[in-house]
Order: C-alpha cells, then sequence, then structure tokens
C-alpha cells in the first residue's frame, strides 16, 4: 500500500504543479497584454487562469484572476464590471483567510472608487487594506497598500495625515532596500508637494514649496537609475515628472521627459501616446514655437487612430479564434455524438423510470406552491388595498383639514398638516407594489435605490428574477433599506443581484437577528419563495444574503 501511495503522489505532483504554473503563467500573460494594452486578450488570459484555479478549488489563485479582470476592467472604464469582480475577489480571499491578498482586494477596490470620485468610500477601503496588510507581514503589499492610503489622503486634502504615511512607507522602502517602492513613495511626495505649492497664496510659502519639489526630484533621479526605465515606477514616475514641471512652467525640461518616455516605446508605455503628444503639443506652444506645436498635435491624431485600428484589429483576431475553436469543438462533439448514441437510449430509459417517480413528488409540490402563491398575492392585494385607502381617503381628509386650516391664523399648524399629507402620500407609494409583468426586478430596484443617499445597486448580466419571485425580493429590499435608514449609522449601501442570490450591505447595520416583527416578516417572504437569510459581519461591512434555492 506504501509503494501504491508513492506511485500515486510521483503521477498526480507534477500534474497539480503544472496546474499551478498554468495558472500562474495565464495571469501573466494577462498582464504582459495589459501593458501591452491588448485589454481584451487579458480578460481572456485571466478568466482562463479563473476557470482553471476554480477547477482545482483554490480560491487564492481565483481571487488573484478575478483582482486582475477588475484591474482590465477599470483601465477601460468598465467600473460596474469592475466592482462585480472585485466583490467576488473579496469574497474568496475572505473565506481563504489569505490576509495578503484580501488587502490587495480592497487595495483595488479603493482605487476604483478614487477613479470614479467616491473618495470617502476609497478612504475607508484602503485604510482596510493598509491594516489587513500590515496583519499580513508581506512587506511588498504592506508598501503597496501605505502608498495607496497616502495617495488617497491626499485627494481627500488631509495632507498632514498624507505627508506622514508617504515618508513612513518611503522610510521603511529604504529599510527593506526596495528602490522601487522608494521611487513610488517620493513620486506620491512630490505630487503632495506640488498640491500643497498650487494651493499656497504667500510667495515665501510657494517658493519653498518649489524648492521642496526639485530637492525631491533629484532624489528620485538617483532611485531612477536603479530601477528598470521600463517598469511601473520608473514610468510612473516620468509621468508625474513631466506633468510637475510643465505646471512649474519648465516646459523645455518637461519636454525632454516626455521624450525620453517615446524613446521607451519599444519596452513597453504606459501614459497613452496621443496624451503624450497632446501635452508636448502644449509644451511647445507655451514656448512659442507653433511649428512644433502643430507636429506634436498631428503626431497626436495618428496615434490615436493607430490605437483604434489596433483595437479593432484585436477584436477581429479574437473573434477569428473564437471561430476556430467552435469548428474544432463541433467537430470533436460530431465524433463523440456517434459513441454516445448507445448511452443516450440507455439513458433515456432510465430518465422514464426516475420521472415516474418524480411525477408523484412534483404533483404534491405543485400544489405546496399553489398554495404559496395564493398566500403571496392575498398578502399584496391587502397591502395594495391599504395603498389605495392611504391616497383616496385619510390623505384627501388630511388635504381637506390642511385647507381649512389655510384661511385660519393658525400657519404652524397648516404646514404641519400639510407635511404630513406629503408623508401618507410617499407611504401609499411604497405599499403599492410594482408590476413586474412590465418592468423586471434591477429596474425597480435601482428606482427606488435612485432615491437613498448613498445607496447603489449592481447587478450580475444575464439574472433573470421571475415576477412572483420578484415581488418577494422587492419587499425584501425595501424592509431592509428600510431598516438601515431608520436604525443604523451607515454611510453607504450597496445592493448586489447575483444568480440565485440578493446582497445587502452596510456599513452600520447588522439586520434581523432577532425574534422581532421585522424578522419574522422577511422570514416569511423568505420562506414564501423557498429562500433562506443568513448574515455576515466582518470589520465595519455587514451583509445580509437572501439565497434562493431549488
Amino acid at each position: 500500500m506504501k509503494y501504491i501511495l508513492t506511485l500515486v503522489l510521483a503521477l498526480c505532483g507534477p500534474m497539480l504543479w503544472a496546474q499551478t504554473d498554468a495558472c500562474e503563467q495565464y495571469n501573466e500573460q494577462g498582464d504582459s497584454l495589459l501593458q501591452a494594452g491588448q485589454y481584451e486578450r487579458a480578460l481572456g488570459s485571466y478568466r482562463r487562469a479563473q476557470r482553471l484555479a476554480h477547477s482545482r478549488a483554490d480560491r487564492v489563485a481565483e481571487a488573484v484572476a478575478l483582482t486582475n479582470q477588475g484591474v482590465a476592467y477599470r483601465i477601460t472604464e468598465h467600473a460596474d464590471s469592475a466592482l462585480y469582480c472585485y466583490q467576488r475577489a473579496l469574497t474568496l480571499a475572505q473565506q481563504s483567510g489569505d490576509k495578503s491578498e484580501l488587502s490587495h482586494v480592497l487595495c483595488s477596490i479603493a482605487i476604483l472608487y478614487a477613479n470614479t470620485s467616491r473618495v470617502a468610500e476609497a478612504e475607508r477601503y484602503a485604510r482596510r487594506a493598509a491594516r489587513t496588510a500590515h496583519a499580513s507581514r508581506d512587506i511588498d503589499m504592506i508598501m503597496y497598500c501605505d502608498y495607496t492610503y497616502g495617495s488617497i489622503l491626499t485627494l481627500r486634502g488631509r495632507y498632514t495625515e498624507a505627508i506622514a504615511t508617504l515618508r513612513a512607507m518611503a522610510a521603511e522602502a529604504r529599510r527593506q532596500h526596495r528602490p522601487n517602492y522608494m521611487l513610488k513613495g517620493y513620486t506620491a511626495i512630490i505630487d503632495y508637494f506640488l498640491k500643497m505649492k498650487t494651493a499656497a497664496t504667500a510667495p515665501r510659502r510657494s517658493a519653498a514649496l518649489a524648492d521642496s519639489i526639485d530637492r525631491y526630484i533629484a532624489v528620485c533621479d538617483t532611485l531612477f537609475r536603479r530601477v528598470s526605465p521600463a517598469s511601473p515606477e520608473g514610468q510612473g514616475y516620468l509621468e508625474e515628472k513631466y506633468l510637475v514641471l510643465r505646471q512649474l512652467g519648465r516646459y523645455r525640461e518637461s519636454i525632454a521627459v516626455q521624450q525620453l518616455i517615446l524613446s521607451l516605446r519599444p519596452q513597453g508605455l504606459i501614459t497613452p501616446a496621443d496624451c503624450l503628444y497632446t501635452i508636448m503639443a502644449r509644451n511647445y506652444a507655451d514656448l512659442h514655437q507653433p511649428a512644433l506645436s502643430a507636429q506634436c498635435y498631428e503626431q497626436a491624431l495618428a496615434a490615436k487612430d493607430s490605437m483604434a485600428q489596433t483595437a479593432i484589429d484585436s477584436q477581429l483576431s479574437e473573434f477569428t479564434a473564437r471561430y476556430d475553436t467552435a469548428q474544432k469543438e463541433l467537430e470533436i462533439a460530431r465524433l463523440s455524438a456517434r459513441q454516445n448514441r448507445l448511452l443516450a437510449i440507455l439513458a433515456v430509459a432510465a430518465v422514464v423510470c426516475v420521472a415516474l417517480g418524480a411525477a408523484v413528488w412534483l404533483v404534491r409540490r405543485g400544489a405546496r406552491l399553489r398554495s404559496a402563491r395564493r398566500y403571496i398575492e392575498g398578502m399584496e392585494q391587502e397591502r395594495d388595498r391599504l395603498g389605495h385607502e392611504l391616497h383616496d381617503g385619510i390623505a384627501g381628509d388630511l388635504l381637506g383639514l390642511s385647507l381649512c386650516l389655510d384661511t385660519q391664523p393658525v400657519e404652524e399648524s397648516a404646514q404641519m398638516l400639510r407635511d404630513l399629507h406629503q408623508d401618507v402620500r410617499r407611504i401609499s407609494h411604497e405599499l403599492m407594489p410594482p408590476r413586474f409583468a412590465h418592468t423586471s426586478f434591477q429596474e425597480c430596484a435601482r428606482a427606488y435605490l435612485q432615491a437613498v443617499a448613498g445607496a447603489t445597486f449592481s447587478s450580475d448580466p444575464g439574472v433573470v428574477v421571475a415576477p412572483h419571485v420578484a415581488f418577494q425580493l422587492y419587499r425584501v429590499l425595501q424592509e431592509t433599506v428600510t431598516n438601515i435608514r431608520r436604525h443604523a449609522h451607515a454611510t453607504y449601501i450597496h445592493v448586489e443581484l447575483a444568480p440565485h442570490q440578493l446582497v445587502i450591505e452596510n456599513d452600520g447595520y447588522q439586520g434581523h437577528q432577532g425574534h422581532g416583527a421585522g424578522s419574522q416578516s422577511l422570514a416569511e417572504r423568505a420562506r414564501a419563495i423557498h429562500a433562506t437569510i443568513a448574515y455576515q459581519c466582518h470589520d465595519d461591512i455587514c451583509r445580509q444574503i437572501l439565497t434562493l434555492h431549488r
């Protein structure tokens, strides 16, 4: 037995290692394609890495692949898709317990929120990312998260905390002999001093800040010689440098840096060429050299056209590859079909036997479903009736009373009654159920959440909710959000619709976990559609998860 086990391990070990290598290779391939601007192909590599990781239940590797997909979606300005990938990666990272990857996902979410001008949420996620990274003791991740947190604090205008965080990050990079992170940190400090100079009003203070910028540029120039010029840190510094020099009015120096970036194009170019040429044209215009400025504008237009053609060619190549793959799969399917005909005949016989047994169960289950549907319809009819009574009866009476009081000197009472009338109209509309026969659950949920401050909604593409299920999901959404608004001190609410799940997330409310009326109401609605409700709280985030069971 020992020898057999040894043989099995010897045979399986290389296969598992090959899977690990393949997963990493797909991710690395995606990184290279992403840097080259081939975003669709990069997404394809990341998806292959995700499928491979999912097949062997490697949550960390799957989270890495999903995070990479989110980065690609963020770069191509598909914020909803990026957030969807990040949320899935966040769940996997939390389940795995890997603090390093968890901090990576949180940091990516923070960057996404910062890029979409949601800086308050960005700061909250960046702070969680930095705290988690320090607990992981991953030096590279600690410095990466501290850098992100310091940069977001700068965007928030919290300059004292920002400069302290960035200087501590640069000092740690110096102790760890990480010149790339030193350059990254000092580049962010240059941006900090530039913002402070722009905000300065006194000439003496502005001159002092300019001197600080020059000193840090000199330090970064020294560090730049210790890293690869084509690295993200190297090109990030060059991009910041030419922008800073331009804002300082040093146009010739800014052009020299831009020409250096263009010379690195064969090794990879982070800054889009059309943007680079456009800013170079403005530098020449400020130097009163219109001929060179016009030439740069022509190069910017040519670069933009080239980028568009490259994107089209990439899509055509991808479509061709998909077609070839489909043809091969079709041929394989034809060959397999001949072998599977006998198995199909046997399978049909087995299905007939199973169907006979399932028919009795379906009849009984159908009776229970009809009873549940009658219960749901009756409950909705009662709510509809109450809504009309409030709107047509009580609201009308209150309006008449308000009109009478308007003729009297009691103005405060009249205003109070007018406000009460508006509240009753709002309650009546909330009690009236939406007509899901003519609209989708997603549209109703999105419209309802638009009126709630700090609330957002996302949906997995392709999810279709049946009308009788949509009624209950919508009521669960209404009751939960109402409780969050009344009882919690939440700054944001996010609702996500996934296949067979409705997740309501906030940063203050822990949900109905007792035996009160609210808890019983939500439980009854869940049972009516064969669903369960669970609650998860981690750090500052609370999630209510409704899961539909088939």
